[in-house]
């Protein structure tokens, strides 16, 4: 996880290595809704999912 600026900019050596070999570098952003079970997920679903058999609290 990225919690500021300076922690992407110390991720930037990095991407600039890829990118001199010719790839690409991405990242996916994701939100675990129903299945989070994170204290800080801000508003997972209150909807169960098929697999699931308890509500989130």
């Amino acid at each position: 996880m990225l919690y500021d600026g300076a922690e992407a900019l110390a991720l930037r050596p990095i991407c600039d290595a890829v990118h001199v070999e010719g790839s690409l570098i991405f990242a996916q952003l994701l939100h675990a809704g129903r299945y989070a079970k994170i204290e800080e997920c801000v508003a997972p679903s209150a909807i169960p999912g098929a697999d699931q058999q308890v509500l989130p609290a």
